[in-house]
């Protein structure tokens, strides 16, 4: 098994794409994460439990990333990031959600804490979310 470390991301990388490559290299099968840095182009989502689905809007501009927290699983036996982001504007105005995506503008860096145990996720009917399965 790996063990935990901090890692960097490069300028123009994207998330959650990145994350997933990098999980294949260090064939992390289920982990968590934090993280910190500075990124454009995001979209965040809310997920709507009456109509099922995500409810995605952009933040524009290049912002802080101020937290980053996620966990890795495996889902339909390929890594699988779950992650949620606040970001903060230069004003200090900020945004939360699950980061559906974004992109690396200066850095990006996370501590990554592999597990042993392989966590999976699958569907479940009630809420529409591909839940953890413990």
């Amino acid at each position: 098994m790996s063990v935990p470390g901090l890692f960097r991301l490069k300028t123009g990388s994207h998330l959650p794409e990145a994350l997933v490559e990098m999980a294949i290299a260090h064939r992390w099968n289920s982990a968590i994460c934090c993280g910190i840095g500075g990124i454009s182009e995001v979209r965040l989502a809310y997920y709507d439990l009456q109509k099922r689905e995500y409810l995605t809007f952009d933040v524009e501009g290049i912002v802080e990333l101020v937290s980053l927290d996620g966990n890795l699983t495996k889902l339909d036996d390929k890594p699988f990031w779950h992650l949620h982001a606040i970001v903060a504007d230069r004003t200090g105005c900020t945004h939360g959600g699950h980061l559906m995506s974004c992109k690396v503008a200066l850095t990006v860096e996370f501590a990554v804490w592999p597990m042993e145990k392989m966590y999976t996720r699958t569907l479940e009917q009630s809420t529409g979310l591909r839940l953890l399965n413990d």
